[in-house]
Protein backbone atom coordinates (compact mmCIF):
# COMPACT_ATOMS: atom_id res chain seq x y z
CA UNK A 1 0.00 0.00 0.00
CA UNK A 2 1.35 3.43 -1.00
CA UNK A 3 1.32 6.14 1.64
CA UNK A 4 -0.69 9.16 0.50
CA UNK A 5 2.13 11.51 1.55
CA UNK A 6 5.07 9.53 0.13
CA UNK A 7 6.05 8.78 -3.46
CA UNK A 8 6.98 5.28 -4.67
CA UNK A 9 10.43 5.11 -6.25
CA UNK A 10 8.97 4.57 -9.74
CA UNK A 11 7.07 7.88 -9.60
CA UNK A 12 9.84 9.75 -7.80
CA UNK A 13 12.32 8.84 -10.54
CA UNK A 14 9.98 10.40 -13.11
CA UNK A 15 9.62 13.62 -11.11
CA UNK A 16 13.39 13.89 -10.64
CA UNK A 17 13.69 14.12 -14.44
CA UNK A 18 11.62 17.32 -14.57
CA UNK A 19 13.92 20.23 -15.55
CA UNK A 20 14.64 23.04 -13.13
CA UNK A 21 12.21 25.95 -13.51
CA UNK A 22 11.21 29.20 -11.83
CA UNK A 23 7.82 27.68 -11.02
CA UNK A 24 5.60 24.73 -11.94
CA UNK A 25 2.00 24.43 -13.15
CA UNK A 26 -0.02 21.22 -13.24
CA UNK A 27 -2.50 21.02 -16.13
CA UNK A 28 -5.39 19.66 -14.06
CA UNK A 29 -8.45 18.18 -15.77
CA UNK A 30 -9.46 16.12 -12.75
CA UNK A 31 -8.99 12.85 -14.63
CA UNK A 32 -6.84 9.93 -13.50
CA UNK A 33 -3.51 10.97 -15.00
CA UNK A 34 -3.72 14.63 -13.95
CA UNK A 35 -4.73 13.71 -10.39
CA UNK A 36 -1.73 11.38 -10.05
CA UNK A 37 0.41 14.21 -11.40
CA UNK A 38 -1.06 16.72 -8.93
CA UNK A 39 -0.43 14.31 -6.06
CA UNK A 40 3.15 13.56 -7.16
CA UNK A 41 4.03 17.20 -7.89
CA UNK A 42 2.54 18.35 -4.59
CA UNK A 43 4.74 15.96 -2.62
CA UNK A 44 7.88 16.40 -4.71
CA UNK A 45 7.90 20.14 -5.46
CA UNK A 46 5.94 21.63 -2.57
CA UNK A 47 6.73 19.40 0.41
CA UNK A 48 10.21 18.15 -0.43
CA UNK A 49 11.77 20.92 -2.53
CA UNK A 50 9.65 23.89 -1.39
CA UNK A 51 9.28 25.13 -4.98
CA UNK A 52 6.40 27.25 -6.36
CA UNK A 53 3.60 24.98 -7.60
CA UNK A 54 0.21 25.92 -9.05
CA UNK A 55 -2.64 24.17 -10.83
CA UNK A 56 -4.56 25.36 -13.90
CA UNK A 57 -7.94 23.93 -14.93
CA UNK A 58 -9.49 24.69 -18.32
CA UNK A 59 -13.29 24.68 -18.30
CA UNK A 60 -14.31 24.04 -21.92
CA UNK A 61 -18.01 24.20 -21.10
CA UNK A 62 -18.69 21.25 -23.42
CA UNK A 63 -20.15 18.90 -20.82
CA UNK A 64 -23.08 19.41 -18.43
CA UNK A 65 -20.59 18.28 -15.77
CA UNK A 66 -17.98 20.94 -16.64
CA UNK A 67 -18.67 23.15 -13.62
CA UNK A 68 -18.71 20.10 -11.33
CA UNK A 69 -15.27 19.08 -12.63
CA UNK A 70 -13.96 22.59 -12.02
CA UNK A 71 -15.26 22.52 -8.44
CA UNK A 72 -13.75 19.06 -7.89
CA UNK A 73 -10.33 20.31 -9.02
CA UNK A 74 -10.65 23.40 -6.84
CA UNK A 75 -11.41 21.26 -3.78
CA UNK A 76 -8.57 18.82 -4.48
CA UNK A 77 -6.09 21.70 -4.69
CA UNK A 78 -7.46 23.24 -1.49
CA UNK A 79 -6.89 19.93 0.31
CA UNK A 80 -3.24 20.04 -0.77
CA UNK A 81 -2.79 23.80 -0.25
CA UNK A 82 -1.90 24.25 -3.94
CA UNK A 83 -2.90 27.60 -5.53
CA UNK A 84 -5.61 26.95 -8.12
CA UNK A 85 -6.76 28.85 -11.19
CA UNK A 86 -9.67 27.98 -13.49
CA UNK A 87 -10.24 29.54 -16.90
CA UNK A 88 -13.43 29.20 -18.93
CA UNK A 89 -12.86 29.17 -22.68
CA UNK A 90 -14.96 29.37 -25.82
CA UNK A 91 -14.18 26.49 -28.15
CA UNK A 92 -14.04 27.42 -31.83
CA UNK A 93 -14.35 24.18 -33.80
CA UNK A 94 -14.86 25.79 -37.21
CA UNK A 95 -12.66 24.10 -39.79
CA UNK A 96 -10.75 21.98 -37.25
CA UNK A 97 -13.32 19.91 -35.35
CA UNK A 98 -14.31 19.90 -31.69
CA UNK A 99 -11.28 18.01 -30.34
CA UNK A 100 -8.75 20.27 -32.08
CA UNK A 101 -10.77 23.37 -31.21
CA UNK A 102 -10.72 22.46 -27.52
CA UNK A 103 -7.00 21.78 -27.70
CA UNK A 104 -6.36 25.14 -29.36
CA UNK A 105 -8.34 26.92 -26.64
CA UNK A 106 -6.34 25.15 -23.91
CA UNK A 107 -2.98 25.95 -25.39
CA UNK A 108 -3.88 29.59 -25.93
CA UNK A 109 -4.45 29.80 -22.17
CA UNK A 110 -1.27 27.88 -21.38
CA UNK A 111 0.73 30.12 -23.71
CA UNK A 112 -0.44 33.30 -21.99
CA UNK A 113 -0.15 31.74 -18.52
CA UNK A 114 3.50 30.71 -18.41
CA UNK A 115 5.97 33.32 -17.26
CA UNK A 116 9.71 33.24 -17.86
CA UNK A 117 11.22 29.76 -17.30
CA UNK A 118 8.05 28.30 -15.79
CA UNK A 119 7.17 24.69 -16.59
CA UNK A 120 3.73 23.29 -17.37
CA UNK A 121 3.40 19.64 -16.32
CA UNK A 122 0.99 17.43 -18.27
CA UNK A 123 -0.10 13.88 -17.46
CA UNK A 124 0.10 12.21 -20.90
CA UNK A 125 1.08 8.55 -20.48
CA UNK A 126 2.26 5.58 -22.55
CA UNK A 127 -1.21 4.72 -23.83
CA UNK A 128 -1.55 8.27 -25.14
CA UNK A 129 1.75 7.79 -26.95
CA UNK A 130 0.58 4.62 -28.68
CA UNK A 131 -2.71 6.21 -29.73
CA UNK A 132 -0.86 9.23 -31.11
CA UNK A 133 1.52 7.00 -33.07
CA UNK A 134 -1.31 5.01 -34.64
CA UNK A 135 -3.40 8.10 -35.44
CA UNK A 136 -0.45 9.80 -37.13
CA UNK A 137 0.60 6.63 -38.99
CA UNK A 138 -2.93 6.20 -40.35
CA UNK A 139 -2.98 9.82 -41.52
CA UNK A 140 0.55 9.74 -43.00
CA UNK A 141 2.25 12.12 -40.56
CA UNK A 142 5.76 10.91 -41.42
CA UNK A 143 8.18 12.65 -39.07
CA UNK A 144 5.45 12.93 -36.43
CA UNK A 145 5.76 9.20 -35.69
CA UNK A 146 8.22 10.04 -32.92
CA UNK A 147 5.06 10.78 -30.92
CA UNK A 148 4.28 13.25 -28.18
CA UNK A 149 7.50 15.06 -27.19
CA UNK A 150 8.54 14.74 -23.58
CA UNK A 151 9.31 18.43 -23.48
CA UNK A 152 8.93 21.42 -25.75
CA UNK A 153 9.11 25.16 -25.58
CA UNK A 154 5.91 27.16 -25.14
CA UNK A 155 6.48 30.91 -25.47
CA UNK A 156 8.34 32.00 -22.30
CA UNK A 157 8.14 28.60 -20.62
CA UNK A 158 8.20 24.88 -21.31
CA UNK A 159 5.86 21.89 -21.36
CA UNK A 160 7.10 18.70 -19.70
CA UNK A 161 5.34 15.32 -19.61
CA UNK A 162 6.92 13.00 -17.01
CA UNK A 163 4.54 10.01 -17.44
CA UNK A 164 5.08 9.15 -21.12
CA UNK A 165 6.83 5.87 -20.30
CA UNK A 166 4.12 4.75 -17.84
CA UNK A 167 0.95 2.90 -18.84
CA UNK A 168 -2.51 4.00 -17.81
CA UNK A 169 -2.88 0.75 -15.86
CA UNK A 170 0.22 1.58 -13.80
CA UNK A 171 -1.13 5.05 -13.03
CA UNK A 172 -4.50 3.56 -12.07
CA UNK A 173 -2.89 1.10 -9.66
CA UNK A 174 -0.81 3.89 -8.14
CA UNK A 175 -3.88 6.13 -7.71
CA UNK A 176 -5.92 3.38 -6.08
CA UNK A 177 -3.16 2.45 -3.65
CA UNK A 178 -2.67 6.12 -2.70
CA UNK A 179 -6.42 6.56 -2.19
CA UNK A 180 -6.79 9.25 -4.85
CA UNK A 181 -10.09 10.38 -6.35
CA UNK A 182 -10.67 11.45 -9.95
CA UNK A 183 -13.49 12.27 -12.34
CA UNK A 184 -14.60 10.45 -15.48
CA UNK A 185 -15.15 12.49 -18.64
CA UNK A 186 -18.07 10.87 -20.44
CA UNK A 187 -16.81 12.21 -23.78
CA UNK A 188 -13.99 9.65 -23.56
CA UNK A 189 -16.64 6.95 -24.12
CA UNK A 190 -17.88 8.43 -27.40
CA UNK A 191 -16.49 6.20 -30.16
CA UNK A 192 -17.57 8.70 -32.81
CA UNK A 193 -14.41 10.55 -31.77
CA UNK A 194 -11.52 9.02 -33.71
CA UNK A 195 -9.14 8.62 -30.78
CA UNK A 196 -11.84 7.00 -28.65
CA UNK A 197 -12.71 4.58 -31.46
CA UNK A 198 -9.05 3.60 -31.64
CA UNK A 199 -8.86 3.24 -27.85
CA UNK A 200 -12.04 1.21 -27.32
CA UNK A 201 -12.52 -0.69 -30.59
CA UNK A 202 -9.18 -1.08 -32.37
CA UNK A 203 -6.48 -1.26 -29.72
CA UNK A 204 -8.12 -3.99 -27.57
CA UNK A 205 -8.34 -6.20 -30.67
CA UNK A 206 -4.66 -5.61 -31.44
CA UNK A 207 -3.48 -6.35 -27.90
CA UNK A 208 -5.64 -9.48 -27.71
CA UNK A 209 -3.77 -10.87 -30.71
CA UNK A 210 -0.38 -9.33 -29.82
CA UNK A 211 -0.18 -8.80 -26.02
CA UNK A 212 3.23 -7.07 -26.27
CA UNK A 213 2.01 -4.60 -28.90
CA UNK A 214 2.33 -1.53 -26.67
CA UNK A 215 5.96 -2.16 -25.79
CA UNK A 216 6.69 -2.86 -29.47
CA UNK A 217 5.10 0.39 -30.60
CA UNK A 218 6.98 2.34 -27.92
CA UNK A 219 10.28 0.80 -29.13
CA UNK A 220 9.43 1.82 -32.69
CA UNK A 221 8.69 5.34 -31.50
CA UNK A 222 12.03 5.42 -29.69
CA UNK A 223 13.79 4.52 -32.96
CA UNK A 224 11.82 7.23 -34.75
CA UNK A 225 12.95 9.64 -32.07
CA UNK A 226 16.59 8.70 -32.76
CA UNK A 227 16.11 9.45 -36.46
CA UNK A 228 14.40 12.70 -35.49
CA UNK A 229 17.46 13.62 -33.42
CA UNK A 230 19.73 12.98 -36.41
CA UNK A 231 17.50 15.16 -38.60
CA UNK A 232 17.55 17.94 -36.00
CA UNK A 233 21.35 17.83 -35.80
CA UNK A 234 21.58 18.17 -39.59
CA UNK A 235 19.05 21.00 -39.55
CA UNK A 236 20.92 23.04 -36.93
CA UNK A 237 23.82 23.78 -39.26
CA UNK A 238 21.49 24.48 -42.17
CA UNK A 239 19.33 26.81 -40.08
CA UNK A 240 22.39 28.76 -38.97
CA UNK A 241 23.32 29.28 -42.61
CA UNK A 242 19.88 30.48 -43.80
CA UNK A 243 18.39 32.29 -40.80
CA UNK A 244 18.10 36.06 -41.15
CA UNK A 245 19.21 38.65 -38.61
CA UNK A 246 16.25 40.94 -37.95
CA UNK A 247 15.91 44.35 -36.30
CA UNK A 248 15.10 44.98 -32.65
CA UNK A 249 11.38 44.81 -33.38
CA UNK A 250 11.73 41.10 -34.16
CA UNK A 251 12.44 40.60 -30.45
CA UNK A 252 9.36 42.60 -29.50
CA UNK A 253 7.02 40.70 -31.83
CA UNK A 254 8.83 37.36 -31.57
CA UNK A 255 9.54 37.13 -35.31
CA UNK A 256 12.03 34.74 -36.85
CA UNK A 257 12.92 34.61 -40.54
CA UNK A 258 14.59 32.38 -43.12
CA UNK A 259 16.41 33.82 -46.14
CA UNK A 260 14.50 32.41 -49.12
CA UNK A 261 17.40 32.72 -51.56
CA UNK A 262 19.81 30.83 -49.29
CA UNK A 263 17.17 28.21 -48.50
CA UNK A 264 16.67 27.63 -52.22
CA UNK A 265 20.31 26.57 -52.60
CA UNK A 266 19.71 23.49 -50.43
CA UNK A 267 18.31 20.21 -51.82
CA UNK A 268 14.56 20.03 -51.30
CA UNK A 269 14.75 17.26 -48.68
CA UNK A 270 17.03 19.49 -46.58
CA UNK A 271 14.76 22.48 -47.15
CA UNK A 272 11.89 20.45 -45.72
CA UNK A 273 14.01 19.38 -42.78
CA UNK A 274 15.06 22.99 -42.12
CA UNK A 275 11.49 24.34 -42.11
CA UNK A 276 10.16 21.51 -39.96
CA UNK A 277 12.90 21.78 -37.30
CA UNK A 278 12.89 25.59 -37.44
CA UNK A 279 9.16 25.72 -36.70
CA UNK A 280 9.46 23.17 -33.89
CA UNK A 281 12.33 25.09 -32.29
CA UNK A 282 10.16 28.23 -32.23
CA UNK A 283 7.21 26.48 -30.58
CA UNK A 284 5.29 26.30 -33.84
CA UNK A 285 4.93 22.53 -33.71
CA UNK A 286 4.10 20.77 -36.98
CA UNK A 287 1.42 22.48 -39.09
CA UNK A 288 0.08 19.20 -40.47
CA UNK A 289 1.12 17.53 -43.70
CA UNK A 290 -1.38 19.36 -45.91
CA UNK A 291 -0.29 22.80 -44.67
CA UNK A 292 3.35 21.73 -44.78
CA UNK A 293 3.00 20.91 -48.49
CA UNK A 294 1.39 24.30 -49.10
CA UNK A 295 4.65 25.95 -48.02
CA UNK A 296 6.24 24.58 -51.20
CA UNK A 297 3.21 25.28 -53.34
CA UNK A 298 2.44 28.83 -52.19
CA UNK A 299 5.34 30.34 -50.21
CA UNK A 300 8.58 28.96 -51.63
CA UNK A 301 8.03 29.54 -55.39
CA UNK A 302 9.86 32.66 -56.59
CA UNK A 303 6.84 33.76 -58.63
CA UNK A 304 4.62 34.04 -55.55
CA UNK A 305 3.29 37.59 -55.33
CA UNK A 306 2.20 39.63 -52.33
CA UNK A 307 2.58 38.33 -48.78
CA UNK A 308 0.90 34.89 -48.73
CA UNK A 309 0.52 33.18 -45.38
CA UNK A 310 -0.30 29.77 -43.92
CA UNK A 311 -1.85 29.58 -40.45
CA UNK A 312 -2.31 26.76 -37.94
CA UNK A 313 -3.13 26.71 -34.21
CA UNK A 314 0.43 27.30 -32.96
CA UNK A 315 1.37 30.07 -35.36
CA UNK A 316 1.70 31.22 -38.94
CA UNK A 317 4.35 31.46 -41.62
CA UNK A 318 4.40 34.27 -44.20
CA UNK A 319 6.40 35.15 -47.26
CA UNK A 320 7.66 38.71 -47.64
CA UNK A 321 10.17 39.87 -50.26
CA UNK A 322 11.17 36.27 -50.90
CA UNK A 323 11.86 35.39 -47.25
CA UNK A 324 9.85 33.26 -44.80
CA UNK A 325 8.69 34.72 -41.47
CA UNK A 326 7.24 32.82 -38.51
CA UNK A 327 5.03 34.41 -35.86
CA UNK A 328 3.41 32.63 -32.91
CA UNK A 329 -0.37 32.46 -32.64
CA UNK A 330 -0.28 34.52 -29.43
CA UNK A 331 1.34 37.43 -31.30
CA UNK A 332 -0.60 37.07 -34.55
CA UNK A 333 -3.86 36.92 -32.59
CA UNK A 334 -2.99 40.16 -30.82
CA UNK A 335 -2.17 41.87 -34.10
CA UNK A 336 -5.43 40.73 -35.69
CA UNK A 337 -7.38 42.28 -32.82
CA UNK A 338 -5.53 45.60 -33.12
CA UNK A 339 -5.98 46.53 -36.77
CA UNK A 340 -7.85 49.81 -36.31
CA UNK A 341 -5.87 53.10 -36.17
CA UNK A 342 -5.54 54.48 -32.66
CA UNK A 343 -5.31 58.08 -31.42
CA UNK A 344 -2.00 59.50 -30.25
CA UNK A 345 -0.70 57.87 -27.07
CA UNK A 346 0.57 60.37 -24.52
CA UNK A 347 3.18 59.44 -21.92
CA UNK A 348 2.34 60.07 -18.27
CA UNK A 349 4.61 61.64 -15.66
CA UNK A 350 6.34 58.28 -15.09
CA UNK A 351 7.25 57.97 -18.75
CA UNK A 352 4.71 55.19 -19.34
CA UNK A 353 2.17 54.71 -22.13
CA UNK A 354 0.34 51.88 -23.83
CA UNK A 355 -1.57 51.07 -26.98
CA UNK A 356 -3.95 48.16 -27.43
CA UNK A 357 -0.99 45.93 -28.32
CA UNK A 358 2.17 47.42 -26.80
CA UNK A 359 3.43 49.02 -23.61
CA UNK A 360 6.04 51.78 -23.76
CA UNK A 361 8.47 53.13 -21.21
CA UNK A 362 10.70 56.18 -21.76
CA UNK A 363 13.38 56.57 -19.09
CA UNK A 364 16.64 58.55 -18.79
CA UNK A 365 18.81 55.54 -17.98
CA UNK A 366 19.71 52.18 -19.50
CA UNK A 367 18.03 49.16 -17.97
CA UNK A 368 18.23 45.45 -18.59
CA UNK A 369 16.79 44.84 -22.05
CA UNK A 370 14.94 41.55 -22.50
CA UNK A 371 13.92 41.30 -18.85
CA UNK A 372 10.27 40.26 -18.47
CA UNK A 373 9.59 40.92 -22.14
CA UNK A 374 10.87 44.52 -22.21
CA UNK A 375 13.15 45.49 -25.12
CA UNK A 376 15.13 48.67 -25.67
CA UNK A 377 14.33 49.69 -29.25
CA UNK A 378 15.89 53.15 -29.39
CA UNK A 379 18.02 55.76 -27.64
CA UNK A 380 17.11 59.34 -28.60
CA UNK A 381 17.79 62.87 -27.34
CA UNK A 382 15.56 63.66 -24.37
CA UNK A 383 12.75 66.22 -24.78
CA UNK A 384 13.19 69.74 -23.49
CA UNK A 385 11.20 70.74 -20.43
CA UNK A 386 7.51 71.19 -21.18
CA UNK A 387 7.57 69.27 -24.46
CA UNK A 388 4.66 66.87 -24.95
CA UNK A 389 5.81 63.30 -25.68
CA UNK A 390 3.52 60.92 -27.56
CA UNK A 391 3.39 57.94 -29.90
CA UNK A 392 1.31 57.65 -33.08
CA UNK A 393 0.69 54.70 -35.40
CA UNK A 394 -0.02 56.76 -38.52
CA UNK A 395 1.61 59.79 -40.16
CA UNK A 396 -1.48 62.02 -40.01
CA UNK A 397 -0.78 65.11 -37.93
CA UNK A 398 3.02 64.92 -38.15
CA UNK A 399 4.65 68.19 -39.18
CA UNK A 400 7.42 66.31 -40.99
CA UNK A 401 8.53 62.78 -41.80
CA UNK A 402 11.96 61.36 -42.73
CA UNK A 403 13.25 62.72 -46.06
CA UNK A 404 9.77 63.97 -46.87
CA UNK A 405 8.57 60.41 -47.47
CA UNK A 406 5.33 58.91 -46.24
CA UNK A 407 5.75 56.27 -43.57
CA UNK A 408 4.56 53.64 -46.04
CA UNK A 409 7.40 54.42 -48.45
CA UNK A 410 9.88 54.62 -45.60
CA UNK A 411 8.92 51.16 -44.36
CA UNK A 412 8.99 49.78 -47.92
CA UNK A 413 12.52 51.06 -48.44
CA UNK A 414 13.66 49.32 -45.27
CA UNK A 415 11.82 46.03 -45.91
CA UNK A 416 9.61 46.25 -42.82
CA UNK A 417 6.98 43.47 -43.17
CA UNK A 418 3.57 44.78 -44.16
CA UNK A 419 1.71 43.21 -41.24
CA UNK A 420 3.91 45.02 -38.67
CA UNK A 421 3.98 48.50 -40.14
CA UNK A 422 0.79 49.72 -38.54
CA UNK A 423 2.05 48.72 -35.09
CA UNK A 424 5.54 50.26 -35.18
CA UNK A 425 4.95 53.71 -33.67
CA UNK A 426 6.39 57.13 -34.39
CA UNK A 427 7.77 59.03 -31.40
CA UNK A 428 6.60 62.64 -31.40
CA UNK A 429 7.75 65.72 -29.51
CA UNK A 430 4.98 68.34 -29.70
CA UNK A 431 3.46 66.48 -32.69
CA UNK A 432 6.77 66.48 -34.60
CA UNK A 433 7.96 63.02 -35.58
CA UNK A 434 11.44 62.68 -34.09
CA UNK A 435 11.99 58.91 -34.27
CA UNK A 436 10.66 55.61 -35.49
CA UNK A 437 12.10 53.52 -32.65
CA UNK A 438 14.52 50.95 -33.91
CA UNK A 439 14.44 52.34 -37.47
CA UNK A 440 15.27 56.04 -37.61
CA UNK A 441 15.92 59.07 -35.41
CA UNK A 442 16.00 62.76 -36.31
CA UNK A 443 19.45 64.29 -35.78
CA UNK A 444 18.23 67.75 -34.81
CA UNK A 445 15.04 69.28 -33.48
CA UNK A 446 14.12 72.43 -31.60
CA UNK A 447 12.48 70.16 -29.02
CA UNK A 448 15.66 68.20 -28.21
CA UNK A 449 17.63 68.48 -25.00
CA UNK A 450 20.94 67.51 -26.57
CA UNK A 451 22.63 67.12 -23.18
CA UNK A 452 20.47 64.17 -22.13
CA UNK A 453 19.28 60.90 -23.63
CA UNK A 454 16.05 58.93 -23.39
CA UNK A 455 15.84 55.13 -23.64
CA UNK A 456 12.68 53.72 -25.22
CA UNK A 457 11.55 50.30 -24.00
CA UNK A 458 8.70 48.30 -25.51
CA UNK A 459 6.81 45.27 -24.21
CA UNK A 460 4.30 43.19 -26.12
CA UNK A 461 1.08 42.86 -24.14
CA UNK A 462 0.08 39.46 -22.79
CA UNK A 463 -2.50 38.32 -20.26
CA UNK A 464 0.15 38.60 -17.55
CA UNK A 465 0.69 41.83 -15.64
CA UNK A 466 3.83 43.63 -16.84
CA UNK A 467 6.94 43.93 -14.71
CA UNK A 468 9.04 47.01 -15.35
CA UNK A 469 12.68 46.47 -16.29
Amino acid sequence: MIKADALPDSIRDLMVDVPDGSGYWVALSGGLDSMVLLWAAGIFFRKELDRPLYAIHINHGLSPNADHWEQFCREQCALRDIPFQAVKVDVDSAGVGLEAGARNARYNVFSSLLQSDQILLQGHHGNDQVETFLMRAIKGAGAGLAGIPRQRKLDQGMIFRPFLTVSRRELSCCAQEAGLSWIHDESNDDIEIERNYLRHQVWPTITKRWPAAQSGVLRTMALCEDYEALARDLAKGDIDSVQKTLSGWSSVFGLSAIDGALLGKLPEYRQRNVIRVWLQSLGGGFPGQARFERIWQELIPAQSAGSPQICWPEGEIRRFQGDLYFMSSAVSGGIQHCQQPEPAITFDCKGEAQSSLLRFLCVPDARRSGQDGWHCVAVVPAPRAGVRVSMVRRNEGLSSVPSGKSLKKYFQARAVPVWLRGHIPVLCYNEEGVAIPGCWSRKESEFFDQQNRMFIYVQLKTNNEPVKP
